[in-house]
């Protein structure tokens, strides 16, 4: 039941509003995740494969190294089966590159 309200609830949203809502949430989970308030989620932007705003300009400006692919943000994953760590350097120069970029 809360599941479907839930998703009730986000469907109510514009697909800007959605796109909006999911860059908002990445940037507080990795808020947190810095602070050590939060443990590490396997999401897009501290991805080894993650490769962000390598189409600047583009409805898909990132690439999945992965799955040899561009994305963009409504593809943004918090939570992703194929995750793999990047080392703690690539990961602040990823998210530099993402938070620069992203809207």
């Amino acid at each position: 039941m809360i599941a479907s309200a839930t998703g009730d609830a986000f469907k109510s949203l514009s697909a800007l509003e959605q796109e909006n809502l999911l860059l908002h949430l990445v940037k507080i989970i990795r808020t947190l995740q810095a602070s050590g308030a939060s443990p590490q989620q396997r999401m897009c932007v501290s991805c080894r494969y993650f490769q962000p705003n390598v189409y600047a300009g583009s409805k898909e400006p990132y690439h999945c190294a992965f799955v040899n692919a561009p994305f963009g943000q409504p593809a943004l994953r918090i939570d992703c089966g194929e995750y793999e760590p990047a080392d703690a350097s690539s990961q602040a120069a990823a998210w530099k590159i993402f938070n620069r970029g992203a809207a």
